[in-house]
């Protein structure tokens, strides 16, 4: 990373920089498949070449005008990267055979965004903004796997072409008046995607969407005390599907799963209400807040059976039709002692899942709506040994979660660290060791389809 600041003067600044980022890398990977019935195993090995490159520009300019809270600024990125991952195969499973896999990957990612902020003297703060972004992808998988299904010849082979135009505006306004406070606020976005693949030699799948949005916020906060506060807040959010979520190029696949995206995945919505309380005493606080979420068309990690693989799996992005959830999150930054911090946090979140889904037993479509609860932790504590040494302390916990499909098992993970700074404060050291039990990965118990 290299980049340089030009103070052009005492209101005008203007920083550019870049990052360039290569990588290598060749590894092997083994999936083993168990037979349960004669416990026999079979060994699939692989091994991996891959060759990667990334590059970012960066470009901003500061303008403040003569009061304070009185700015323009413009940024503007450009980012670029490539991807190489060549594969060979040699499977045991379901027959035995060797065969090589290909995936080439090329983005091209522009944003372009103008913010205004004008604090009015003994009156409230507009901030108001554009941006523009432009997305391209290329995305190619080629493999001389072919699989014969119903004595028709499968070919994996894929190419997938993908671009996103996005344009948006918003206005905010915030003002307080004695004890009250509020914030109010709309965004406009039109996005268009455009997307061709190819797949199997011969069949061709579009993505075709075009559409504006309108986004609005309001948060309104009230001084009980000096130091207490209550806020109520609402606000409409929008999570679309990245490219990855969107390509049918598999990421990765292994002789009875693979992983890929689904072209046809719809944005996500949600509407989101919160009330919450904050109180402070000296250095410390706590702060407590209930909410209700709808989310329509509820982005989801699933698992699907493949029709070209007898007992094979996919796992895939789809839309649940409906997920509605309330809970309540907790959160304590405390100072116990002069040479100790902490924060403190977590939530419970009760869902209710809604989606019409296909029974794989009977091929028919049906209802199928779940309750489940999950609870998340966090801890983060800080001891000062000295003016320079300090030690850091992380734990999390994510509790169960109970899907359409069946459920994701507890993780938690313990990370440790350590910082020297000297000189000063003008330099440091630091070291990390993060999940140092190695517990934090997923597990998924499956009900449905299997």
């Amino acid at each position: 990373k290299i980049g340089f600041d030009w103070f052009i003067d005492d209101k005008t600044a203007l920083t550019v920089y870049t990052n360039q980022w290569f990588g290598k890398g060749t590894g092997d990977i083994n999936s083993i498949v168990t037979n349960t019935v004669n416990n026999k195993i079979y060994n699939n090995p692989s091994r991996f070449d891959g060759d990667w490159q990334n590059q970012d520009y960066s470009l901003n300019f500061k303008r403040d005008f003569n009061k304070p809270d009185h700015n323009i600024i413009l940024d503007a990125f450009y980012a670029t990267s490539k991807g190489s991952d060549i594969r060979n195969m040699d499977q045991e499973y379901p027959v035995t055979k060797s065969y090589y896999e290909n995936r080439d990957d090329n983005t091209d990612n522009i944003r372009i965004n103008l913010d205004y902020t004008n604090q009015i003297k003994d009156g409230g703060k507009i901030e108001a903004g554009l941006q523009f972004r432009k997305e391209t992808n290329n995305n190619i998988f080629i493999t001389d796997n072919r699989r014969i299904v119903n004595a028709i010849e499968i070919n994996p082979s894929t190419d997938f072409d993908f671009s996103r135009n996005f344009l948006s505006a918003y206005l905010n306004y915030g003002q307080k008046f004695g004890k009250f406070g509020m914030q109010l606020g709309l965004r406009g976005e039109q996005v268009e995607d455009k997307g061709d693949y190819l797949y199997n030699v011969d069949k061709k799948g579009q993505i075709d969407n075009n559409k504006f949005d309108l986004f609005p916020s309001a948060f309104f906060t009230y001084d009980v005390t000096e130091k207490g506060q209550i806020s109520l807040n609402y606000s409409r959010r929008i999570d679309r599907p990245g490219i990855g979520q969107l390509s049918p190029v598999p990421d990765w696949a292994t002789s009875l799963m693979s992983s890929q995206g689904n072209p046809d995945l719809k944005s996500e919505y949600t509407n989101n209400f919160e009330v919450g309380y904050l109180q402070r005493f000296g250095k410390n606080s706590i702060s407590a807040n209930v909410f209700y979420r709808i989310v329509k068309d509820d982005i989801v990690r699933t698992i699907l059976k493949n029709p070209d693989i007898e007992n094979g799996i996919i796992q895939n992005f789809v839309n649940y039709d409906d997920t509605n959830a309330y809970g309540f999150e907790l959160s304590f930054n405390l100072v116990p002692k002069k040479w100790w911090s902490t924060n403190i946090s977590g939530d419970w979140t009760h869902n209710v899942i809604v989606d019409n889904e296909v029974d794989f037993k009977t091929g028919e479509f049906r209802n199928v709506e779940i309750n489940a609860n999950r609870l998340t932790a966090r801890m983060n504590n800080t001891f000062k040994l000295n003016k320079s040494i300090s030690l850091q302390h992380f734990f999390m916990l994510v509790g169960k979660n109970k899907n359409i499909q069946g459920e994701m098992q507890e993780m938690w993970r313990m990370d440790l660290g350590a910082r020297y700074t000297f000189m000063d404060g003008k330099a440091s050291l630091s070291a990390r060791v993060s999940d140092i039990f190695r517990t934090f990965y997923g597990r998924l118990e499956t009900t449905n389809p299997y």
